[in-house]
């Protein structure tokens, strides 16, 4: 994905490397998703939810200069063929949060909008990949643009997008990173806790971050026979049985979210 530097090849780095403890979550119950960008092309979403699958995160800007060029078919696509749905956003911390929201809900706005029983909004967090400058990715939102940011200046911002993103639309965004991506940038702040968390652990279990206890969502893999879906497609699973999954669409809005 234009994005996604080497995330498949990091996630299993990290996971051998990375000594932190973390909460390991594996789920006896789950429900199979998929996540897209334009760069799976058209998709056929029939196909997609005939296979198991029961919801999509599908991608609608990054920063406030990229639009994706599938979010306008897939979004209205999805729902109509009977599988939840959720819009994401890429962040890049080097703009500001207000204005990515605005963007991000402008053209989710054009789309048609969040509806009643919709997932809430996804933030993307992955750039920069350290608190440090010289050692973060030289080319993580895109070539020649780490993110990097001071982690006061990170923090600020991402709370800005949420907050903004929270009044427009009445749910708590999720928050989607892999395990070490918060500590290494310094951001480890109690209040991420306030918002599901989306993680991505490529292993036969999910690894759960602090301040998190547990994960509503979970990104475990990458397919390339997904029926419906061509190239390499992330394969995503939401922690619980489909009754939880129908009472966390019914329950998941700003005046607050239980682990």
């Amino acid at each position: 994905m234009w994005w996604r530097f080497s995330l498949i090849v990091l996630l299993s780095v990290w996971d051998t490397i990375d000594a932190r403890a973390y909460t390991t979550v594996c789920p006896p119950n789950v429900v199979e998703g998929v996540d897209v960008t334009q760069s799976n092309g058209p998709v056929t979403w029939g196909s997609v939810q005939g296979s198991g699958h029961g919801f999509a995160f599908a991608r609608v800007s990054q920063g406030d200069y990229h639009t994706d060029d599938a979010f306008t078919t897939n979004w209205p696509n999805i729902s109509a063929a009977g599988m939840l749905r959720s819009p994401f956003h890429f962040f890049d911390p080097t703009i500001d949060g207000v204005a990515q929201a605005n963007y991000f809900l402008t053209l989710l706005n054009n789309a048609g909008g969040l509806q009643v029983r919709d997932l809430p909004p996804m933030l993307a967090l992955e750039c920069p990949t350290s608190s440090t400058q010289s050692a973060a990715d030289a080319n993580c939102e895109y070539t020649g643009n780490s993110g990097w940011v001071p982690s006061s200046t990170l923090i600020q911002r991402v709370f800005d997008w949420l907050n903004t993103v929270e009044a427009a639309t009445g749910r708590k965004p999720i928050i989607y990173s892999y395990p070490a991506w918060f500590a290494d940038v310094g951001f480890t702040d109690v209040r991420l806790a306030n918002y599901p968390l989306f993680i991505a652990t490529f292993a036969s279990c999910a690894s759960v971050p602090s301040p998190w206890t547990t994960a509503a969502f979970w990104q475990y893999g990458s397919a390339s026979s997904i029926p419906g879906t061509t190239g390499s497609t992330d394969l995503d699973r939401f922690v619980g049985s489909p009754t939880e999954l129908q009472v966390f669409v019914d329950t998941i809005f700003a005046d607050g979210f239980d682990q």
